[in-house]
C-alpha cells in the first residue's frame, strides 16, 4: 500500500460568493494557474478577517494583474500599439477582433479602467498617495470589487468561446523550422498556459533544439503539483512538459540535457515521478542509474497505477546494461514487503495481525516476477535467486514476530500446499506470489545451470525455513542429475516417518520419483521405518479423549492405514514391498490423493464420505443403515472421512429416488443426528426436483427428531464441521422440508396429513432459537431482525405456519376461499398467530419482522384479523418502537404496494413518513426501508390511489422528506416510464402534473440542493411518453436551476435526433450540461453523442443555434477535448 505525499499543509479557502468560484475557475481554464492563484489571494483579502491597513493597495494591484493578463490573451499574439492610450487601443483591437458590442457595461468599464476614470482606475488602488495615507476600504472600494467581476466574468466567457484561436497559433508555432527564444516569450506572455495549450504544445514538439530555450525560459521550473481536495481525496495531474522529455530522451544527442533537466525536478506528483522513470528506460545505463536512485527517496510514494511495470522494466533493463548490482538493489526494494499500516482485528479478545504488504498491489506484483523477472535471471543468475528468497524470509519474520530464531516452522504446508502448480494451493497474496516466483526463478536458471542444482540446494538449505527445504526437494526431484547422493540422503529422512499420518507433499513426489536410488542397505532402513513407525500409543490416546475406547481390531486398521500411506511413494521400488502394499489396500483402501493432508475440490469444499455415490447406490437402504450405526470416522484420517462428507452422499441418493427409502426412513430415528438430517434434507430436494414419496414414514421420523432433547451429552466433534453438533441443524431441515412439501411441488403434502404436519409446526414455533441473548448479539452487529428469522428454527417456522395457512385456504374452491378465515378454518393457527403477537409470550424482533415481511399473504388469507391486529402488529407506545420498525422494515421492503393495504394501513404510512430520513440505514443491504417507502408512495399516486391534495401522504413526503429521498421517488418515476411501453393518458396527465408541481416547488425555495429533487429526470426525458418541445423547457428549465443529472447519457442519446425542430434549445440543453459536468466524466462518456448535435446544430438554418454551437465547441476545447477543434 503506498503511503500519500507529504503535501504542505494549505488552509482550506472556500469562495463565498458564487460569482468569486466561477471567475476563480474560468481564470484556471482558460489563461492559466498563476492568474487564478492572483484571484484566490485577492479573494481571501478582500473576505479575510485580517485587519490588513494596506488591503485597498494589495488588492488593486492583483486585480490590476489579472485585468492585464485577460487584455494580453485577447490581443492578437502579433498585436504591437503605438502612441499613447495604449490600453485603450488595446481595448479597441479586441473588441474588433471578436466583434464585441462597444455599448455594453462591460465594455464601458474596462475602458473606463483604461482612462483611468475617477475611483474605477485600478493603478491608483494598487499605489498609495504619496506617504500621507492609505485608501481606505469603503464603499467606493467594494463598488469597484462587485463592478470587477462582472467584468472578468465578461472577459473570461470571450476567452472560453474563442479557444480554438490558440490552437490555431500554437499550430503555427509549432511548424515553424526553429522555435527561437522570442517564440517561447511570446508564448508565455500571450497564450493561456493551462493544461490544454501546455499539452497540446508538448505532445507535438518534437525538436531537440528546443530543450535549452525551454529551460532558459523557466518551462521546466515548475510541475504541477498533487491536487489535494475538500474531502481529502488526492489526484495526481498530468505535466506536459515531461511528455516532451520522454520523445527526447530517445534521441542520443540529447540525452545529457534531458538527464541534467530530470534530475533538478523535485515533485511530489507520483504521476510525473513514473514518467520520469520512462526516461530512465531510454536513456544509456550509466545515466538511467542517476533518475532511478534519485527516486528511491519517493518509494513510500509508489502508486499500483503509475510505478510498477515501469520499475519492473528497469530491473532488466540496468542489468541488461551491465549494471548487476545497481540492479539487484532496485529489485530488493521496489519489491520489498512491509508490515501492514492498518491496526490488528481484535476477535473475541484474540488479536490478528495483517500480513505484511509490497508497496503496490498484487496484480503488478505478479505481473513483474512473470514478465521482467525472467529476464533479470537470465542477466544475473543466483543472485537474482536470493533476493527472492531475502524477501520471502522477510515476509515470514514480519508475519510471525513470535516465531523463534532459527526455527524452521513457517506453516507453509497449511498456505501452500504444493511448490508445484496445484489446484490445492491459495493463490493469494504476496507470499504465494513470492513462492511461485522463487520457484520459477530456480527452475529457469537450473534449466540453463542444471549442474549448479547442489549449489541452489545448499543456498536454500541455509535459511532454515521448512518453506526452502520443501523447495529444494521440488527441484531435486525436478534436476536429479549429479545430485543422486543428495537424493538419497533426503529420502533417509526419520522425521517423514515420525508421528505424522503421512508424508509431506514433496518428499512423496521425490520418493516416487528417485526412491530407486536407494542401495539395499538404505532400502532395509526405510523398510523398517514404515513397519515401526506408526505412534499407537498417540492414536489411543485420541480415542480416549473423544470418548472411545480403542479395539485390537481398530488399532491393527490404524497401524494398516498409516504403513500404506508411507510404503505408497516406494512401492514400485521392491517386488515384495509392491505386494504387501496391495494387501493393504485391499484392507484398507487407496486413498485418491495420498501426498496431501486434506484435500478440497472445485465447489464441493468440506469433508468426505466413507462410501461414494457408486456404492452407495448399489447397497439396500436397510443395509446402509446397518453401516451408518456402526462406522465411526477414523482418528487423524488424512481423506477427511466423517458423518458429514457421508450425509452429503446420502442425501443425493434419497434426492434421486425418495421411494426407494421410504421403507427404512422410521429406522434413521436411532442414527446420528446428522444422518437424520441428510435424508431429510434429500426428501426436501426431491421434492424441487418435482418427485414423489410417501409422506406419512417421513412425517414419523419428524415426530421422533423433535422428541430428542436439542443438545447431545458428551458430543464431541472429531474433526471440524465433520457432524451436526447437536439436533437443531435438523430441526431447521424439518421446517424447510415441510415448507416444500405445502408449496405447488408434484409430491406435496396431501391434506389428509394436516394433523401431522401442524403438530410438527406448532412444536418448532416453540423452538428456543432465537434466544434473547443471540438476538441481542446478532441486531448489535446492524443486521435487520428479519434477517436473523429466516436464519433461525422458530423464524422460519412462523414462516411455515404461514404456509400452512395458504396450503389450507388453496386446497379449498374458490367459492369457499371468499369467506375463509382463520376463526373458522384454522383456529390452531390462529392461536399460534396471535400468541407470538404477544410480548409477553415472545418478544423476539424477529419473530416480529416475520409478521411485516408475510403482512401481503396474512391480508389475503384473513383481511379482518389484519385489521383487528394492526396495532398490535404496529405498536403505537413509543416503548415498543423495535417492534414497530421491526414488522414496518420488513413489510415496506418486501411487501409490494397493494391498494388493499394502504387503505388498512394509511396511518402506518403516515407515521413513517415522520421518521424518513432521520435515521442512518446501516441495516439494509439491497434497499432501505425510506427508499421503499418513497416507491410505494409513487406507485399509489401512479394507479390514482393517493393525490397531490394538501396534506395528504403524497404531499407530506415532499414536504418533510430529505432530498436524497424526493429524488429517489423522482427518478423511481422515471424509470418506469422508460419501461412501461403502454402509458394511458390519464396517468400521462397525472405524472406531468407532478413533474410541474414538484418544479414549481423548487423554483419557489430557489436552494441549491433542493434542485437535486429532479436530478433523475433523465429517465423521463429518455422514456418518449412526452411531447418533446414540453421535455426539452423543463430540461432547460432545470439545467438553468444548476441541477446536476443523474443517467445524463440517456439525454445525449436522444438529443441528436430532436435538432431539426429544435436546434437552439437542443444545443442550449446541451451547453448546460457541459456546463454541470464539472469533473469531465460526463463528456468523456457521452462525446460521440455531444459530437453529432454539435455538428447537427452547425448544419441548421438558425444563426443564434449555430453561433451557440460554435461557442460550445471552443469551451470543449479549452476544457481538453480536441476532437472538436475542426468543428469550429
Amino acid at each position: 500500500m503506498a503511503s500519500r505525499p507529504k503535501l504542505k499543509q494549505i488552509k482550506q479557502f472556500s469562495f463565498q460568493d458564487p460569482r468569486n468560484t466561477k471567475v476563480y475557475e474560468g481564470l484556471k481554464r482558460g489563461v492559466g494557474e498563476a492568474t487564478a492563484s492572483f484571484y484566490k489571494d485577492a479573494c481571501k483579502i478582500y473576505y479575510g478577517d485580517a485587519d490588513l491597513e494596506s488591503k485597498t493597495h494589495l488588492i488593486g494591484h492583483l486585480l490590476r494583474e489579472i485585468l492585464g493578463d485577460l487584455t494580453t490573451v485577447l490581443l492578437p499574439a502579433d498585436y504591437k500599439p503605438r502612441g499613447n492610450g495604449k490600453n485603450e487601443k488595446k481595448i479597441k483591437k479586441v473588441l474588433r477582433t471578436y466583434k464585441i458590442k462597444a455599448d455594453q457595461e462591460p465594455v464601458q468599464l474596462w475602458m473606463d479602467i483604461a482612462k483611468s476614470k475617477d475611483n474605477v482606475a485600478l493603478h491608483r488602488w494598487a499605489h498609495r498617495r504619496g506617504l500621507l495615507s492609505v485608501r481606505p476600504a469603503d464603499e467606493q472600494f467594494d463598488y469597484l470589487w462587485d463592478k470587477v467581476q462582472i467584468l472578468f466574468a465578461f472577459l473570461i466567457d470571450v476567452v472560453e468561446k474563442n479557444f480554438v484561436h490558440y490552437v490555431d497559433y500554437l499550430d503555427k508555432l509549432l511548424v515553424k523550422p526553429a522555435i527561437a527564444k522570442k517564440d517561447l516569450d511570446e508564448f508565455k506572455q500571450k497564450i493561456p498556459c493551462n493544461a490544454v495549450t501546455l499539452g497540446y504544445f508538448f505532445e507535438r514538439l518534437d525538436k531537440p533544439d528546443c530543450l535549452n530555450t525551454l529551460l532558459e525560459k523557466g518551462f521546466f521550473d515548475d510541475p504541477t503539483p498533487p491536487l489535494e481536495h475538500p474531502d481529502g481525496g488526492i489526484s495526481y495531474p498530468y505535466w506536459p512538459q515531461l511528455t516532451y522529455l520522454v520523445k527526447m530522451s530517445k534521441i542520443p544527442s540529447a540525452q545529457k540535457k534531458v538527464l541534467e533537466i530530470c534530475l533538478g525536478i523535485e515533485t511530489d506528483n507520483i504521476r510525473t515521478q513514473a514518467e520520469l522513470l520512462e526516461v530512465a528506460l531510454n536513456l544509456p545505463g550509466k545515466m538511467s542509474i542517476q533518475i532511478v536512485e534519485k527516486s528511491y527517496s519517493k518509494l513510500d510514494q509508489i502508486n499500483s497505477w503509475f510505478h510498477p511495470e515501469k520499475y519492473g522494466a528497469l530491473i532488466v533493463y540496468l542489468a541488461k546494461e551491465g549494471f548487476s548490482s545497481e540492479a539487484l538493489t532496485l529489485a530488493r526494494k521496489v519489491l520489498a514487503v512491509k508490515p501492514d499500516p492498518r491496526k490488528p482485528t481484535v476477535i473475541e479478545g484474540h488479536t490478528f495481525s495483517h500480513d505484511p504488504i509490497a508497496f503496490f498491489d498484487d496484480w503488478h506484483y505478479e505481473k513483474i516476477l512473470n514478465e521482467n523477472y525472467p529476464g533479470f535471471v537470465d542477466q544475473t543468475g543466483m543472485e537474482a535467486v536470493k533476493v527472492l528468497v531475502d524477501l520471502i524470509q522477510d515476509y515470514v519474520n514480519l508475519s510471525d514476530e513470535g516465531r523463534k530464531s532459527g526455527s524452521k516452522d513457517d506453516y507453509s504446508y497449511i498456505w501452500r500446499p504444493a511448490i508445484e502448480d496445484n489446484s490445492q494451493n491459495h493463490k493469494f497474496g504476496v507470499r504465494d506470489l513470492l513462492v511461485t516466483g522463487l520457484r520459477d526463478a530456480c527452475e529457469q536458471f537450473l534449466r540453463s545451470h542444471p549442474d549448479q542444482i547442489l549449489v541452489m540446494v545448499k543456498e536454500l538449505e541455509s535459511k532454515k525455513l521448512s518453506i526452502f527445504k520443501r523447495l529444494s526437494l521440488h527441484l531435486l526431484r525436478l534436476f536429479p542429475k549429479g545430485a543422486e547422493e543428495k537424493i538419497a540422503q533426503e529420502l533417509l529422512n526419520k522425521e517423514e516417518f515420525q508421528g505424522e499420518s503421512r508424508v509431506t507433499h514433496e518428499y512423496f513426489l521425490l520418493a516416487e520419483a528417485h526412491g530407486s536410488l536407494l542401495n539395499k542397505e538404505q532400502k532395509e532402513q526405510v523398510w523398517s521405518w514404515i513397519m515401526n513407525g506408526a505412534d499407537v500409543e498417540s492414536y489411543k490416546k485420541w480415542r480416549a479423549q473423544n470418548g472411545h475406547k480403542t479395539t485390537q481390531a481398530e488399532i491393527e486398521k490404524y497401524i494398516k492405514n498409516w504403513q500404506m500411506y508411507h510404503l505408497m511413494p516406494f512401492k514400485d521400488i521392491d517386488p515384495k514391498w509392491k505386494k504387501y502394499f496391495d494387501e493393504i489396500v485391499a484392507l484398507v483402501g487407496e486413498p485418491e490423493f495420498p501426498s496431501f493432508r486434506s484435500w478440497s475440490s472445485g465447489g464441493s469444499w468440506g469433508p468426505n464420505s466413507t462410501v461414494s455415490q457408486e456404492q452407495l447406490k448399489e447397497m439396500e437402504p436397510q443395509k446402509v443403515v446397518e453401516f451408518l450405526e456402526k462406522w465411526e470416522p477414523p482418528a487423524n484420517d488424512p481423506l477427511d472421512r466423517s458423518r458429514e462428507g457421508t450425509g452429503r452422499q446420502l442425501a443425493e441418493q434419497v434426492a434421486s429416488d425418495p421411494e426407494k427409502w421410504s421403507k427404512v426412513t422410521q429406522s434413521f430415528g436411532k442414527l446420528d443426528p446428522t444422518y437424520v438430517r441428510s435424508l431429510l434434507g434429500g426428501y426436501r430436494d426431491a421434492l424441487k426436483q418435482g418427485k414423489s414419496f410417501d409422506w406419512e414414514p417421513v412425517l414419523e421420523l419428524c415426530e421422533i427428531a423433535l422428541s430428542k432433547p436439542i443438545q447431545v451429552e458428551k458430543r464431541k466433534p472429531t474433526v471440524p464441521f465433520g457432524e451436526d453438533p447437536d439436533w437443531s441443524w435438523c430441526r431447521n431441515t424439518i421446517v424447510e422440508l415441510l415448507s416444500e412439501g405445502m408449496s405447488g411441488h408434484a409430491g406435496k403434502l396431501p391434506p389428509s396429513l394436516r394433523e401431522q404436519a401442524w403438530r410438527l409446526i406448532e412444536k418448532l414455533t416453540n423452538d428456543p432459537d432465537p434466544t434473547p441473548k443471540h438476538e441481542e448479539e446478532y441486531l448489535k452487529s446492524h443486521e435487520d431482525p428479519l434477517t436473523l428469522a429466516i436464519n433461525s428454527t422458530r423464524g422460519d417456522a412462523m414462516l411455515a405456519a404461514i404456509q400452512y395457512g395458504v396450503w389450507l385456504k388453496e386446497s379449498e374452491s374458490k367459492e369457499a376461499q371468499g369467506s375463509w378465515s382463520f376463526q373458522a378454518k384454522a383456529p390452531e393457527l390462529l392461536k399460534v398467530l396471535d400468541t407470538h403477537l404477544d410480548i409477553k409470550k415472545d418478544s423476539s424482533l424477529a419473530i416480529r419482522a416475520v409478521y411485516g415481511e408475510k403482512l401481503g399473504t396474512l391480508t389475503w388469507l384473513d383481511k379482518s384479523w389484519v385489521i383487528s391486529k394492526e396495532d398490535t402488529i404496529f405498536p403505537i407506545d413509543e416503548k415498543q418502537q423495535a417492534y414497530f420498525d421491526a414488522a414496518w422494515e420488513a413489510y415496506i421492503i418486501f411487501v409490494q404496494p397493494f391498494k388493499e393495504l394502504l387503505r388498512i394501513l394509511g396511518k402506518q404510512y403516515k407515521r413513517a413518513l415522520k421518521e424518513a430520513g432521520k435515521h442512518a440505514d446501516t441495516k439494509h443491504h439491497l434497499e432501505s426501508p425510506d427508499q421503499r417507502l418513497a416507491q410505494h408512495l409513487m406507485v399509489f399516486y401512479w394507479v390514482g390511489e393517493l393525490n397531490l391534495s394538501k396534506g395528504g401522504l403524497v404531499d407530506q413526503f415532499f414536504r418533510d422528506a430529505p432530498v436524497s429521498l424526493r429524488a429517489e421517488a423522482v427518478e423511481f418515476i422515471g424509470r418506469n416510464l422508460k419501461e412501461d411501453t403502454t402509458l394511458p393518458e390519464e396517468v400521462k396527465k397525472r405524472i406531468k402534473l407532478l413533474w410541474e408541481n414538484r418544479l414549481s416547488t423548487v423554483k419557489r425555495t430557489k436552494g441549491a440542493e433542493d434542485v437535486q429533487e429532479l436530478a433523475g429526470f433523465s429517465w423521463w426525458f429518455a422514456s418518449g411518453k412526452f411531447d418533446e418541445k414540453w421535455v426539452l423547457e423543463q430540461l432547460l428549465e432545470i439545467l438553468t436551476l444548476g441541477c446536476v443529472l443523474e443517467g445524463d447519457h440517456l439525454i445525449l442519446e436522444q438529443l441528436p435526433r430532436m435538432t431539426s425542430h429544435y436546434p437552439l434549445e437542443i444545443i442550449r440543453c446541451a451547453e448546460k450540461m457541459v456546463e454541470q459536468d464539472k469533473k469531465g466524466w460526463g463528456v468523456l462518456t457521452w462525446r460521440g453523442e455531444l459530437l453529432e448535435t454539435i455538428k447537427a446544430v452547425l448544419a441548421s438554418k438558425r444563426r443564434d443555434a449555430v453561433q451557440t454551437a460554435k461557442d460550445l465547441a471552443n469551451s470543449l476545447v479549452l476544457k481538453g477535448h480536441l476532437e472538436f477543434k475542426d468543428l469550429v
